[in-house]
């Protein structure tokens, strides 16, 4: 009886150590990511294609949570606990809780695996409990340091959007050594030449990349800085990084959502991976159609802004004849 009650305190006291550190695999049918919730800690610590190659993760990424917000003004320290997570296998969904005593509020870390090809994606939500406002400051949705093997080419692979003043480049392919950094942002309107929201890290060695998109029109960033040897790339990605001085102000019950962000891998080249992604947003993102002609070919008049007059509309029209549209 003694002993009885002995393994069953053992039980209890082991429970709760069990319960505080937990790894998830979150999985498409093209990308594997492993993540870790430990304390007051969230890491990153695998990250590869489900197709064999090899992981882009050397070392447990940490993922960086809140570490302050702002009370009337002042800074305050936040103090997260894990709590559990959520698996919702119907959705594809896994929802990682932490939270904060002082102030009382929420966080929860939310990855999305869609089935079939493409992405897995993240955003993260805050939730104000307390019982009065306090201001949420700039926080990306996906940060990721990926390591490249020793003597492997790496590039940076992202295209232009068709508004504003594009160059003549459209496409670009920049090579990624030690001290490269890019800095990539979109906006609703462009006026000087801006990505769409989507950029891919290409192993031209490897045959291999990973890509990474931001599902979101407002003022988002993509930031890339490379460091070391083996060389290791550090991607930021959600809304502007620039807007140093972004807060959110949140009323009590009020809900703060980042951008959701995605990260995928692939096998061969960069079109490999846009192929891919193509059939996610398909699937999962764009609303469904039922013209059997979809997608169809438009030609948009936003290249030049509101300037557009008869002589401009004949010449696309010239175009489009020439496209067979």
């Amino acid at each position: 009886m003694i002993r009885n009650l002995i393994r069953f305190a053992l039980f209890l006291a082991i429970m709760p150590l069990v319960h505080a550190q937990e790894g998830l695999l979150v999985k498409t049918d093209d990308t594997s990511l492993s993540v870790k919730a430990d304390a007051g800690r969230l890491t990153i610590t695998s990250l590869a294609s489900t197709e064999g190659a090899r992981d882009w993760i050397k070392e447990a990424v940490p993922v960086s949570l809140p570490d302050h917000v702002f009370i009337n003004n002042a800074s305050q320290t936040l103090r997260w606990e894990f709590v559990k997570n959520t698996e919702r296998h119907s959705m594809g969904q896994t929802i990682i809780r932490f939270t904060c005593s002082e102030p009382k509020l929420e966080l929860f870390s939310i990855w999305q695996a869609e089935s079939g090809p493409g992405p897995v994606e993240h955003h993260f939500e805050i939730v104000n409990r307390s019982r009065q406002v306090i201001e949420v400051p700039l926080q990306p949705s996906l940060a990721l340091s990926l390591t490249a093997p020793t003597g492997h080419s790496l590039e940076n692979w992202w295209v232009e959007k068709g508004g504003g003043r594009p160059s003549d480049n459209g496409t670009h392919r920049e090579p990624i050594k030690e001290g490269y950094q890019f800095r990539g942002r979109s906006t609703p309107y462009a006026e000087a030449p801006e990505m769409i929201p989507w950029a891919a890290l290409q192993d031209a060695t490897g045959k291999a990349g990973v890509y990474f998109g931001i599902e979101f029109s407002g003022r988002v960033g993509i930031d890339m800085d490379a460091t070391g040897d083996p060389l290791k790339v550090n991607v930021t990605a959600g809304l502007d990084p620039s807007q140093r001085e972004f807060r959110s102000r949140l009323a009590e019950g009020s809900r703060f959502v980042t951008p959701t962000a995605f990260v995928g891998c692939y096998r061969g080249d960069v079109d490999d991976g846009a192929n891919r992604l193509h059939r996610f947003v398909a699937a999962h993102l764009r609303p469904p159609v039922s013209d059997a002609r979809y997608p169809l070919v438009v030609n948009n008049s936003w290249g030049s802004g509101m300037a557009v007059d008869e002589a401009l509309a004949r010449h696309m029209i010239d175009d489009s004849a020439a496209l067979g549209v």
